[in-house]
């Protein structure tokens, strides 16, 4: 049985949301334990034997590993509807670019001697661009959850004396 390996704030770097990555060796031990619980052990097995402590700690390292497998194709198919979507994006913008012109009856519809615009297909094509744009901002995260705080009057006001004080006692007119 390998001894627990305990990482220190100080042997793993943290990621933009402050929490802490994983080493490799904690990502080699999390793949072995997964291979330990296909292979048929138990959570119990699996923690003596890889010293996650408990058997709660080897079921969080073998859904880790889940997690991670899952993400790898999800984000192959965010990359595939992201060059889909860039493509209709492009198709129907030569469209919305050229000139289309109105018929009727199958013959071309003519206005003071010249061929009359039809703005029918660029607006459709504008529509289209639209749509694709829009699922191209879902697909990249644009579009996330905006957090807004709801202050009171009085904490805005008591944030406003703050800054006067400060203000104050770096020597600034108020």
């Amino acid at each position: 049985m390998s001894e627990p390996v305990t990482p220190t704030g100080a042997d793993l770097p943290r990621d933009g949301k402050g929490k802490w990555r994983k080493g490799v060796e904690s990502i080699e031990r999390d793949a072995e334990a997964c291979k330990l619980y296909v292979a048929g052990k138990t959570y119990l097995e699996i923690a003596e034997e890889l010293g996650y402590g408990d058997k709660s700690n080897a079921r969080r390292a073998v859904q880790a590993v889940l997690m991670e497998t899952m993400k790898a194709p999800a984000d192959e198919v965010r990359a595939l509807l992201k060059a889909r979507n860039e493509e209709i994006y492009v198709m129907a913008r030569e469209i919305a670019l050229k000139n289309h012109y109105a018929h009727s009856h199958g013959k071309l519809v003519y206005k003071d001697g010249e061929p009359l615009i039809d703005d029918g297909p660029k607006l459709n094509a504008m529509d289209r661009m639209g749509r694709a744009l829009a699922e191209l901002a879902k697909l990249c995260g644009a579009h996330a959850a905006v957090k807004f705080e709801n202050l009171s009057l009085e904490a805005v006001q008591a944030e406003i004396a703050r800054l006067e004080a400060e203000a104050r006692e770096a020597g600034e007119d108020v």
